[in-house]
């Protein structure tokens, strides 16, 4: 079974049991990552898994690479689909979950060594 659909299922017996009176959680000012969009995450994972599949080794990103690239990167597919393409001709994957995926790379950059 999908991991996310199971996660789902997880989330609303949780919710329904808190309803009940059968668990606490302080979890004020924490992250409330029910609140991205699933599809969007999975769509920047298959953008990773061709990159491992066809180019690169795994987390290879994270290997002092120039953050410049990763904007340039992220640049050439936000042009592309503002130019009406929407699937990335090489990989066959939509432009939006590159530049999703090139976001966290260069915001991995930035959280961990300062890159502005």
């Amino acid at each position: 079974m999908n991991t996310v659909i199971m996660m789902w299922r997880c989330m609303k017996q949780y919710k329904k049991d808190l309803r009940a009176g059968k668990a606490t959680k302080d979890d004020h000012n924490k992250p409330k990552i029910t609140l991205l969009d699933t599809r969007f995450i999975e769509g920047m994972s298959e953008v990773m898994m061709y990159g491992i599949e066809k180019k690169y080794e795994r987390d290879n990103w994270k290997k002092n690479m120039d953050p410049e690239r990763i904007l340039d990167a992220m640049l050439r597919h936000s042009f592309d689909l503002a130019q009406g393409e929407i699937i990335d001709p090489e990989s066959g994957l939509p432009h939006v979950y590159h530049i999703g995926c090139n976001a966290m790379m260069y915001a991995y950059y930035t959280n961990n060594y300062g890159v502005k």
